[in-house]
């Protein structure tokens, strides 16, 4: 078995009642050419950790591809007295990782920096809460004041995730996609708000996607369904992974009403002339609507950065978007929206990451589904992960 262990200056240790389904939050010393670009001290303070809990990717509105910031928040009991909360002062770059960083063979589940530190001392022990963040959340706190083509009206996706990544922090690392043939370009826009978000207005213009990997990249997907990108690790030999409710432990599929949409507004963000000469925002908004009158109004919004030779083809172009979307949200068709299951008795997919394709068995039915956000519950007694999924097709 592969044994999760966690790089920061602590060493957590989690052990199962049965010895053979025990594992280790250790610490590993990271060099200088490490990919997190630090450099760690060990400090072996080999204290009972209690709980860790990691959420990654996007668990609400099925319209938008954006990934929420994601977290991971540690709880530990020491001896009192014999912590530091400078050891894990906000900033530190943490992850969680399966595998030995000594032996090469280590992967990632989760790579972020520390954004709080709560210590709280009761009868002679010292009870710490560490929570980090992955780099949605540094995205986030950027802004980016629109964003032009030097001479031309319009670019490709393709060059506006390059000009979008001059603004990025240059230890963030951008797996751009292999540019292919695309017909839809992007128009100029002085929208003035993240980067993040201006990924989204990218992405969500070509039905694209980008996500946050679990060493702290960004990914990209475009299209949304084009499913592994080539510079992706393979899951397996195909970038698969299979459940089956009879070989696995355990396996619980969970349906919702959560990715419902039956009312999707959308906004492009444009830029025009002023009367002064100046550019100033020229947003065009559109709305869609199905089926709400046999399953109510379920509202969702989208922003995008389309490009048009006239307001005709904008409207054209962003209905067509519309009915796509809608094509895939706004039924009650019964489909997985979850998927639960226990590490420990399914290790091989421990490493599974966001927009990876899941194909998943039960009572008989077939299902091929999306990962959209990840979630991982482990204590002293399981490990249970959580995927949020979507259709593929």
């Amino acid at each position: 078995m592969r044994y999760p262990s966690l790089d920061l200056d602590l060493q957590f240790t989690l052990f199962y009642p049965d010895f053979d389904k025990s594992f280790i939050l250790g610490v590993t010393p990271m060099g200088p050419d490490s990919r997190l670009g630090q450099a760690f001290q060990t400090i072996d303070l080999t204290p009972d950790a209690t709980s860790i809990s990691i959420r990654r990717g996007r668990l609400e509105n099925p319209a938008a591809r954006s990934p929420d910031i994601g977290e991971a928040t540690i709880t530990t009991r020491l001896k009192g007295g014999t912590f530091n909360l400078l050891a894990a002062r906000p900033g530190r770059v943490i992850s969680i990782h399966i595998g030995d960083y000594n032996a090469g063979g280590w992967v990632p589940i989760f790579t972020g920096k520390i954004t709080d530190a709560d210590l709280v001392s009761s009868r002679g022990y010292d009870f710490i809460t560490i929570t980090a963040a992955d780099n949605v959340a540094v995205l986030q706190g950027i802004t980016r004041y629109g964003a032009a083509h030097p001479t031309n009206l319009a670019e490709t996706i393709y060059e506006r995730i390059r000009r979008l990544r001059a603004s990025s922090p240059t230890d963030i690392i951008w797996v751009e996609p292999d540019p292919a043939e695309t017909v839809t370009l992007l128009c100029d826009t002085v929208y003035e708000s993240s980067l993040a978000n201006h990924l989204d207005l990218a992405c969500n213009s070509v039905g694209g996607t980008w996500w946050i990997d679990t060493w702290g990249d960004i990914q990209f997907g475009i299209p949304v369904d084009s499913r592994l990108n080539p510079s992706m690790p393979d899951w397996g030999n195909s970038g698969v992974g299979s459940l089956d409710e009879n070989q696995c432990e355990e396996l619980t599929i969970g349906y919702g009403t959560g990715g419902l949409t039956t009312v999707l507004e959308i906004t492009n963000h444009a830029r025009k002339r002023n009367d002064e000469g100046a550019w100033e925002a020229d947003d065009y908004t559109l709305s869609a609507e199905t089926n709400s009158a046999a399953l109510g109004t379920r509202k969702a919004s989208l922003d995008t950065g389309l490009y048009a030779d006239s307001e005709a083809r904008l409207a054209e172009t962003m209905t067509g978007l519309a009915w796509e979307i809608l094509r895939k949200t706004a039924s009650l068709l019964l489909r997985p929206s979850t998927i639960r299951f226990d590490a420990v008795a399914n290790t091989d997919l421990i490493t599974a990451d966001l927009n990876w394709l899941l194909r998943v068995t039960q009572n008989g039915r077939y299902y091929e589904l999306r990962t959209t956000g990840i979630e991982h519950s482990i204590t002293p007694d399981e490990w249970i992960i959580t995927h949020y999924v979507e259709g593929w097709t």
